[in-house]
Parts: structure tokens; sequence; C-alpha cells
């Protein structure tokens, strides 16, 4: 069986936080580490990411949005991630596991291999203030298959119908609309666990840093300082999570 890691990329701004996956899933693992770029990622970028050595896959952007998004829904942020769904497409391996860039890997994960297509972390254990349901698609088991992959794009103007934003999690739940009654399918939180949700999960496997202001974003000397501070107080593993990774974007 041919399987690998895979990733995406839209932008350069995110190299850091694909260059510090695939250093940690290089800790734990020696499967196939692939990187998904769009047309918008720059070819220093992708050298720099070849010679780390991950197997860098361009695809164009043409799928990524359907004609039938609206103006605002292809400027809202979460529009770009409909890139993601490429990753269904067939491309010779047999199960991949998906992992969006912005996560701090803390074991090894090879175990998913062996799980079922879809299997992931349900939606309300990974956030459950603001779910809605489903999978959480930061981390997935898949079984690549163009029809699967055809199915989620026309999946997208099902779910443009409703003129709100949306991105690759909406249509991919709105495609497996059953998913929460497949509870074969649902990953223990500790493969993707909310990094404001931390503290409440014992020894996560995978951390996941949410929201737009991602670590590498910000001044990394504020923010080990301000974990230092953290890890005296109430919040020492957020801290330690966070510290561990800055660890590795200077690294």
């Amino acid at each position: 069986m041919k399987r690998a890691y895979i990733t995406i990329l839209t932008s350069d701004d995110f190299e850091p936080g694909v260059s510090a996956l695939y250093k940690r899933i290089r800790e734990y693992s020696r499967e196939d580490f692939c990187v998904l770029v769009s047309d918008d990622v720059s070819s220093s970028v992708k050298d720099k990411l070849s010679l780390l050595g991950a197997i860098v896959v361009d695809e164009k952007n043409s799928c990524y949005l359907s004609d039938c998004l609206t103006d605002i829904q292809k400027n809202d942020r979460w529009a770009k991630t409909l890139f993601k769904l490429q990753v269904f497409r067939n491309r010779g391996y047999d199960k991949l596991v998906y992992l969006d860039s912005d996560l701090l890997i803390r074991a090894s994960l090879d175990d998913l291999f062996e799980k079922p297509s879809f299997s992931a972390v349900s939606d309300k254990d990974f956030f459950p203030q603001y779910s809605r349901g489903g999978l959480n698609a930061g981390v997935m088991v898949i079984e690549p298959s163009n029809s699967v992959y055809e199915g989620l794009i026309k999946e997208v103007s099902k779910v443009a119908a409703t003129g709100k934003p949306f991105g690759d999690q909406d249509v991919i739940n709105s495609y497996l609309d059953k998913w929460d009654e497949l509870t074969n399918l649902h990953l223990d939180v500790s493969y993707n666990t909310c990094f404001y949700d931390s503290e409440d999960v014992k020894d996560p496997k995978v951390v996941h840093f949410i929201l737009g202001n991602k670590p590498w974003m910000s001044n990394a000397v504020v923010n080990y300082l301000k974990c230092l501070k953290w890890y005296m107080t109430r919040k020492g593993l957020q801290a330690k999570y966070m510290l561990e990774y800055l660890k590795i974007l200077r690294g």
C-alpha cells in the first residue's frame, strides 16, 4: 500500500508552518510527505520545501473556486481553503493522512493509516463552543478517489446556494451528511486538539493553532516571553505547547 502525509500551501506566508510540520513528522515517521501547492506559491518557496525533503506537487487554482461563488464569498478568507478539496484526487497513493499546516505534532500518527477513509475528530469535540457538527477537517484520513473528488466539487454549488461564506469543511460535511452517525470514523480528540482547549486534553498528539494569527506571524520574542509568563500560571500547558512550536520554528 502506497501512503503519505499530505498538506496544502496556497500562500508563501504559510511556508513556516509547512516546514515546521514536515520537520516534526520526520521525527516520528519515514512515510512520504507531500505538499500540494497552488499557483500563488513562489518558486523559491517550492524549492525550499523540496530541499527540505518534501514532495512538492503543483496544482492549478482553476478548481478551487466555483463560478457559483459570489464576490463576497470569493474574498472571504475561508474561500481559498476550497483548494484543500484537491487532496481527494487520485495521484497514485492508496491512503493519505491530511494535515493542516498550523499543527504541532507531538507523537507518531502512522497508526492513522490503518483507519478508514474520512476518519477525523468530531468538530463538536474539537471546538464545542462553535461547532455545527460533522468532522473537523484539520486532520483527516483519506483514500483518494476521483469520484469522491468530483462529488465534493459538485457539493460546492449546493453549499454556495446558502449565500453564506464557507470553506472546505462545510463542503466536506455537506457531502458526508451522515458522518455524525458513523462513530467508527470518530477519532479521539487527542489527534486534533484545539490549542485554546488544550488544557483539557491529556497528552494531545496534535495541537491545532486555529484562527488567523499563527505563531510564526507574530513577534517571536513577545510570544516567547508571554509563554514563559503563562508557564508559571494556570495556562501552563498552552505555554508548553507554544514553546515547543516556537522551538521548531527557530530550529
